[in-house]
């Protein structure tokens, strides 16, 4: 089976272009497409305990939506000196759940 095209779990621009990037290099020849080019979903709930459970969640969430070959991924940081946290958190631990941005989660955690 040749797959013509397949979707990323992602509105994210940057990882958009990083998972193009790498599925050409792989040798994937058709479509790369975020799920803002299909249409506008809901995002899913990301309640996993580890980063592979909540990237299946996204690819599953979005698979069914679009009906689409989807990839999905999910990322953060593990600080030892925190007993491996943020983890799964690292967008989520701003007060008032804030996403904030890279550098402001760096500083919180810095803190």
């Amino acid at each position: 089976m040749s797959l013509e095209r397949i979707v990323l779990g992602t509105r994210n621009p940057g990882k958009l272009s990083e998972w193009t990037n790498v599925l050409r290099e792989e040798g994937f020849n058709g479509k790369v497409l975020g799920v803002s080019d299909i249409g506008d979903f809901e995002d899913p709930r990301e309640t996993g305990e580890t980063f592979g459970e909540n990237a299946r969640q996204k690819a599953t969430h979005y698979a069914k939506l679009t009906g689409e070959y989807t990839l999905s991924e999910d990322g953060g940081y593990e600080v030892d000196a925190l007993g491996g946290a943020p983890g799964v958190h690292s967008r989520r631990i701003l007060p008032g759940g804030n996403e904030g941005t890279d550098e402001e989660l760096i500083d919180f955690v810095l803190e």
